[in-house]
């Protein structure tokens, strides 16, 4: 009974980091989108490119080539981001061609419904824990490759909250040129 309590709660706490993942994915996406409206946004509105192309075509190529790649980094973090929520399945191979009764790709290889009772009603408890425990590992395998992207997505975020700021500084520059 405490093998199948701690099963249980391993189960329980992959599941949360996999929600976990998700909800912190759905926030950066929100927060570099704004980024990227603020940072061109304020690009736009001080006509820096026009004001820089008059002023010396030197800065204005300087900050092309830094507006690029703020733009490049924001859709790399989204990018990483929306990788968070990409299906995952299983790194274990072996994991595909077992009969398992927990996992949904298992479940949704048998035949029908009345295969799926029958080899439920064929197999002993011990056997479901032993199937819970591999699917309990396999979830905890997903949920750390989706806390990995989560991680590179907030690395990502940092970078462009601070290039949406520099952006915004020069931006602010070019204004008292004109």
């Amino acid at each position: 009974m405490e093998k199948e309590k701690a099963i249980i709660k391993a189960y329980d706490n992959a599941q949360e980091m996999i929600k976990f993942a998700d909800s912190k994915a759905n926030l950066s996406i929100l927060i570099q989108s704004l980024l990227i409206t603020i940072g061109l946004g304020t690009t736009l509105i001080s006509k820096s490119f026009d004001t820089l192309w008059s002023y010396n075509q030197t800065y204005f190529w300087l900050y092309f080539t830094f507006v690029l790649l703020f733009v490049l980094k924001s859709m790399a973090g989204i990018i990483v981001s929306i990788c968070v929520y990409k299906a995952r399945f299983s790194p274990e191979k072996k994991e595909e061609k077992r009969e398992g009764i927990i996992y949904h790709r298992h479940i949704a290889n048998y035949k029908d419904s009345m295969t799926f009772k029958q080899k439920i009603d064929s197999i002993s408890e011990s056997d479901i824990q032993e199937d819970f425990a591999i699917q309990t590992f396999n979830v905890a395998l997903i949920a750390d490759k989706k806390m990995n992207f989560v991680n590179k997505s907030i690395w990502f975020l940092f970078v462009n909250i601070t290039l949406t700021a520099i952006l915004m500084i020069i931006s602010a520059c070019v204004l008292i040129i004109n």
